[in-house]
């Protein structure tokens, strides 16, 4: 997932205040708990570790939430996780492997290539933490609506059963 690009990132941006909430843990997690203790202070950092799928949406229902990152190099398809901050209308920021590019096409969320630098993650974030209110809530309600209509599991269900009838 290296999640230790993000770390080393956050690690680069000094002027700009910053709570990293991360969820999830691996084989990687004290190497990203000594990489977190060399953040300024201008980064709060809160590693959860594993949780489960409930508390990371009680964590989104309960919180504003500026942005999800991921910069893993591979996905089998479209990543549940993404799937989620969608409906939370939370933007995204995530490399361009497996469906996120299809999950992510004609919004504003951002695409990183496949092996992001550490530099293209920064600048990223600051583009991201750049935009005004008004384009960040557009894409806020462009990710509700995307996963309203690709994502959501009851309005699926209704659209395959309906498939299916016609089929008879």
């Amino acid at each position: 997932k290296h999640v230790e690009l993000i770390a080393d990132a956050l690690t680069q941006i000094q002027d700009i205040q910053i709570k990293w909430v991360h969820f999830g843990d691996g084989i990687c997690f004290n190497e990203l708990k000594r990489r977190v203790e060399k953040f300024s202070s201008n980064i709060e950092c809160e590693l959860k570790g594993r949780v489960s799928n409930r508390d990371v949406l009680a964590y989104y229902s309960e919180n504003v939430v500026d942005c999800f990152i991921t910069v893993s190099e591979t996905e089998g398809g479209c990543p549940v996780s993404i799937m989620e901050a969608l409906s939370y209308g939370v933007p995204v920021i995530a490399t361009a492997v497996g469906g996120i590019p299809e999950m992510l096409q004609n919004t504003g969320n951002i695409l990183l290539p496949k092996y992001p630098s550490v530099e293209q993650i920064v600048l990223q974030i600051r583009n991201l933490y750049a935009k005004d209110s008004y384009f960040l809530e557009k894409i806020r309600r462009e990710n509700i609506y995307r996963w309203n209509e690709w994502f959501n599991e009851e309005v699926n269900n209704v659209k395959f059963i309906s498939i299916l009838k016609e089929l008879e």
